[in-house]
């Protein structure tokens, strides 16, 4: 296990870091390898280089899978929501105005037109839900396990942090949701995740901190017999269950980057 402020390789025993004091943090992984590769050796002049290195792979990946020259710009771009717009207004102003011209009646026009909004509400959730589908099925990738993912977490807080301030510490997460439909979205995709032995990884994003960046960590349930495992990024909204146009529009701008991420990671530091 490793310190999750400077990275220290921890003893078994004690409560505090021995090389920066900062209290010991013990957290259960599912895929933690009981002898992590290689201890890491504190050096300020190295860790730079590596950061440097890190920031240099992100935003080569960047250029090569969006249009984008670097994790500034990508970060940076507005992200059209057109589609999601259309399917949420597209059967209100359809229904609205078929009935104006076929009846006359404002009133029933009015009626049909708020019909027509529910039905665009249900239409941009799902079409929301598979643009996400796709772009995180695409920024997915498959590698050889185990994995140490409380050093993962080491990772991704110390690099991701330097290379953008919209991203935050990282931790093990588990969905919370808001009324019924959500307390009961989270409460079935918690149970699926345990019995899938996966894991998911989250940190806040931006300031306001109203939403999650995620990756998933566990078995290639595409290719089982491959033994592989598979990690796959995602957005979500502190609340599980909530329609937001934002969590699409975040995940086209931080997809990309979590791969990179992941794919660094498994290169140069833990994969096997």
């Amino acid at each position: 296990m490793f310190c999750h402020k400077c990275g220290y390789r921890l003893p078994d025993e004690g409560g505090f870091c021995p090389m920066c004091g900062e209290k010991v943090v013990y957290s259960k992984s599912p895929f933690l390898e009981a002898d992590a590769p290689h201890a890491r050796e504190v050096s300020k002049p190295k860790e730079d280089s590596n950061r440097e290195n890190f920031k240099s792979f992100v935003n080569r990946h960047v250029q090569s899978t969006t249009q984008y020259r670097s994790v500034e710009d990508l970060l940076n771009s507005n992200v059209s929501s057109n589609l999601l717009w259309v399917s949420l207004l597209g059967p209100a102003v359809v229904l609205g105005l078929l009935s104006l011209v076929i009846s006359g009646r404002f009133g029933t026009a009015l009626v049909l037109a708020l019909l027509g909004l529910l039905i665009g509400f249900f239409t941009a959730y799902v079409v929301g839900w598979n643009e996400r589908r796709k772009l995180s099925n695409k920024f997915s990738n498959t590698f050889t396990g185990p994995i140490d993912t409380d050093d993962l977490l080491v990772f991704l807080s110390n690099n991701l942090s330097e290379l953008s301030p919209i991203f935050h510490e990282w931790s093990y997460i588990t969905q919370e949701g808001y009324g019924i439909y959500g307390a009961v979205s989270a409460g079935i995709t918690n149970a699926v995740q345990k019995s899938l032995n996966e894991v998911s990884l989250g940190t806040e994003l931006g300031e306001k901190r109203r939403f999650f960046a995620e990756l998933y960590i566990g078995p290639d349930l595409l290719d089982r017999a491959s033994g592989k495992m598979r990690y796959t990024p995602d957005v979500e909204h502190r609340i599980s269950g909530i329609m937001s146009f934002k969590k699409y529009t975040l995940l086209v701008q931080i997809a990309p980057i979590l791969q990179a991420a992941m794919e660094y990671y498994l290169t140069h530091e833990g994969g096997s």
